[in-house]
């Protein structure tokens, strides 16, 4: 592929094409495990803060609050998840893993880390590090409003 044309070398072209290529392992790793990106996101930050209520899992994952129960269920159904009333507050549901929860958290966390060390191959340590910084950079300005951009020192 020649690189000297502009579009090919232009950095939102780039971003889009890795990202391309990214989602398609993912979702390879996620399809063989009948999973969704949500499922992901919320195995995982199960695993790594422990039980937490819903309204703090919807928003820890960007899952809409609304659509949390029908994520949640076929977690549930599986026998990865369980939800239980609070006993502080009955109005809350918190949500755990079970121990197979555990172990699939677990395995996704190896199998998404084998996606980005494969992904990540060319670059070093200090470059990878970079790389993650200016990337969470540019999430959060792009997901933010005017008002909430910090003005550059």
């Amino acid at each position: 592929m020649p690189t000297d044309v502009p579009f090919q070398t232009s950095t939102g072209f780039l971003i889009s094409q890795l990202g391309v290529l990214a989602t398609r392992s993912w979702m390879d790793v996620l399809a063989q495990r009948d999973l969704t990106p949500h499922h992901h996101a919320i195995l995982l930050t199960l695993l790594a803060a422990g039980p937490m209520g819903a309204t703090a899992l919807a928003d820890a994952t960007l899952v809409d609050p609304r659509n949390m129960g029908p994520v949640l269920t076929p977690l549930e159904r599986r026998g990865l998840i369980s939800r239980s009333d609070d006993p502080t507050d009955r109005r809350r549901r918190t949500v755990e893993l079970t121990d197979s929860g555990v172990a699939a958290a677990k395995e996704l966390a190896v199998a998404a880390g084998s996606i980005e060390e494969d992904l990540l191959a060319p670059l070093d340590t200090t470059q990878r590090d970079a790389l993650r910084r200016h990337l969470l950079l540019l999430w959060q300005h792009a997901r933010s409003t005017p008002d909430e951009v910090e003005p550059r020192a």
